[in-house]
């Protein structure tokens, strides 16, 4: 298996207080994570055991659990601590975040920040 294999999650919609303001942040808003966690996955393709691998699922629980904890300002920083929240369930390993905020701008359809 390539060195440059990935496990994907994309368009995990939760809701959060994120916003530059007060008001934005009073109600919650909808994002979207995306993760790609790069890694050798040459053993759980051979062993098919779940502690060979990312388990993904306690991966969108630790997101999920991280963004009902606290409001955020921004998505940069918000991108920051869900890279370290990935990166403390699945050890080290490269990992590429990408966060949608939908229909804050009146003529876009979106804002997003990548962290890569």
């Amino acid at each position: 298996m390539n060195k440059q294999s990935y496990i994907e999650i994309k368009d995990l919609s939760l809701l959060c207080h994120l916003g530059v303001t007060d008001l934005e942040r009073a109600h919650p808003q909808k994002i979207y994570v995306s993760l790609k966690i790069y890694g050798n996955f040459d053993l759980p393709s051979q062993s098919d055991d779940i502690k060979d691998t990312v388990d993904y699922v306690e991966v969108m629980r630790a997101i999920e659990s991280l963004v009902v904890e606290k409001p955020f300002k921004l998505i940069e920083r918000l991108a920051n601590e869900i890279k370290n929240t990935v990166l403390s369930v699945c050890g080290e390993r490269q990992i590429e975040v990408c966060l949608v905020k939908p229909n804050v701008l009146r003529s876009a359809k979106y804002a997003s920040f990548a962290l890569v």
